[in-house]
């Protein structure tokens, strides 16, 4: 009995030691949940995050210990480093971040905005007047000036409902790389646009990106000023809202809208995917819309009347193919042939079955006969 207390002596003092260090020991950093906040959080130009702007609470700390992080010199370019981090809040505005800001995502995060009816708010100068943007809004993620966001995690971007626009990411030159997974939905509003970019949108290094716009007048899945570029292995699938107007200039519901003095819609990618009401893929040269998109070559594409991928029914196609209000939905992919059947040379003779009966007749008796011979001479 004494042996068995001196043996339990050791392993009791090992648990009181682990559960002591334990319980001193911080807890993991990088798996905070911040909900039903009624704040919005700004990236100020000093590095520091803040609630709604420079003259709310200083929430640097507590942010780094719910998985925000921010590293930048004394005055910028700054990094926001998201590692499972979640924050929803009911103010208008989720993340505010100044341009030139790189956000790099680790593991899953999300950042919603459950706003249902939009303030009004004064855009930055850094913002186009063109066209003009409604007064009253909802936005998930939001920079003043260019943005990038750099896999290889994933980032759930929503914005909430505004009497004036809703646009789950808004930017002026809007960069995904680094094989991030990037999703933006907007709510139901006059503009609803998943991804709103007023200069040079780029996808590339096999990101992917999929962007859904809510109920709106106006409504894309990604509005892009100038250019789209995606390049790589990137994939973008996007989605136009229901929309109850009558298709113009800047009304409808559009899986992708590109805008500008010289649009361009350029496409290197693995998967383009593209569907709205009144038309899949919108590029407009002022108040003209362009009329055919060329496929670049090894890329094979479909084009449907109804919002979804034909299978069977659909044209399977490569080249150009008119851009026009009579399809709703349109998917390019890079397509690989299949390799062909091995050819394998074959005898005249492999019908002759009264041929090959006669062959295996003469054989089996053969091999039934050396098997007996051989052991006769052993016997």
């Amino acid at each position: 009995m004494r042996k068995n207390k001196k043996r339990l002596l050791p392993v009791l003092l090992t648990m009181v030691m682990a559960i002591t260090m334990y319980t001193a020991a911080p807890m993991s950093v990088y798996a905070g949940t911040i909900d039903d906040a009624d704040y919005a959080i700004y990236l100020n130009n000093d590095g520091t995050l803040h609630q709604n702007n420079s003259g709310g609470a200083d929430i640097t700390t507590e942010l780094a210990a719910a998985g925000a992080v921010v590293t930048g010199g004394p005055t910028g370019p700054w990094t926001l480093t998201l590692n499972n981090f979640n924050f929803t809040t009911s103010a208008d505005l989720g993340i505010y971040v100044p341009g030139g800001t790189t956000i790099i995502l680790k593991g899953k995060n999300s950042i919603t905005s459950t706003c249902t009816a939009g303030t009004d708010y004064d855009y930055p100068d850094t913002y186009p007047v063109y066209p003009d943007l409604p007064l009253f809004f909802s936005d998930g993620l939001m920079a003043n000036g260019a943005l990038t966001i750099s896999g290889p995690g994933s980032l759930a971007v929503t914005s909430g409902n505004s009497e004036g626009a809703s646009y789950g990411i808004m930017a002026v030159g809007l960069t995904i790389n680094g094989g991030a997974t990037v999703a933006a939905t907007s709510g139901t509003a006059s503009f609803s646009m998943g991804i709103y970019d007023f200069s040079g949108f780029e996808v590339s290094d096999d990101s992917t990106v999929t962007a859904k716009s809510g109920t709106a007048d106006f409504s894309a899945g990604i509005f892009a000023f100038d250019e789209l570029s995606i390049t790589g292995k990137s994939s973008v699938t996007a989605t136009g809202g229901t929309s109850a107007v009558t298709p113009s200039v800047f009304t409808g519901s559009y899986g992708i809208y590109v805008f500008g003095i010289a649009p361009l819609l350029g496409f290197s990618g693995k998967v383009l995917q593209a569907a709205g009401e009144n038309m899949a893929i919108a590029i407009y040269n002022s108040d003209l819309i362009l009329g055919t998109f060329t496929v670049p070559e090894g890329y094979l594409y479909w084009v449907n009347t109804t919002m979804s991928r034909p299978v069977g029914s659909g044209t399977l196609s490569d080249g150009t193919f008119i851009i026009d209000s009579t399809y709703r939905f349109a998917r390019i992919e890079l397509y690989t042939p299949q390799a062909p059947a091995p050819n394998v040379p074959q005898t005249n003779d492999v019908n002759n079955t009264l041929g090959w009966a006669v062959v295996l007749a003469l054989v089996f008796p053969g091999a039934f006969g050396l098997i007996a011979w051989r052991r006769r001479q052993r016997a």
